[in-house]
């Protein structure tokens, strides 16, 4: 009798805990199409065939130099400063959108960060163009956009890119890390740079 008891009482109380969250299991069934739309953009961009050769971390030497000034081509191993850029898929997207956040160093140490509002990746994943408008987090000497930028899955090609209403920024980024990064900004510190200077 004290079993029978007991089962019926453990009966009741899974009853209990069934209705409890009935709501919530209906809600995540209701919700769990929308939700995979709305990450639809991150799963393509992230992996797969649909992956843009621009996910990842790219360093590279820049020239940044007066808007007013004769325009520098970008040139390979050539310039003032060293820039480091992260492309990653926008997570909350169900367009195939990327975002990134990079900084500029330059010969002093002084570094200079900024992002990239998320902007639609290129139909074309190995090779093409971007344009995008990029903020600056520690100043507005960052904030610009970068109109005439190319891209394959060995190089990205900065041929315009502003800064604020003073800069403009060209060169050449490689896929990199940390170590090519620090080791560019260590070179950069013994050749002098401009960038830290024309404030």
């Amino acid at each position: 009798m004290a079993q029978l008891s007991f089962h019926v009482t453990l009966i009741v109380l899974q009853g209990f805990t069934m209705k409890r969250y009935l709501p919530h299991l209906f809600t995540l069934l209701i919700l769990a199409p929308f939700a995979y739309h709305f990450l639809s953009g991150y799963f393509a961009s992230a992996s797969g065939k649909n992956k843009s050769a621009l996910v990842g971390e790219w360093v590279g030497t820049v020239n940044v130099q007066l808007l007013s000034d004769t325009p520098e081509p970008p040139r390979e191993r050539y310039g003032n400063a060293v820039m480091r850029i992260t492309f990653k898929p926008v997570i909350f997207s169900f367009l195939t959108r990327l975002g990134a956040q990079g900084e500029v160093t330059g010969d002093t140490g002084k570094t200079k960060t900024f992002k990239l509002e998320p902007f639609m990746q290129p139909f074309d994943k190995a090779q093409g163009t971007i344009q995008a408008r990029s903020s600056g987090v520690s100043d507005d000497s960052m904030t610009g956009v970068w109109q005439d930028v190319s891209f394959t899955q060995d190089n990205i090609i900065l041929k315009r890119v502003t800064g604020g209403e003073r800069y403009l920024i060209t060169g050449i980024l490689h896929k990199g890390d940390d170590a090519k990064y620090d080791s560019l900004v260590k070179a950069m510190k013994q050749l002098g740079s401009t960038f830290d200077k024309q404030k």
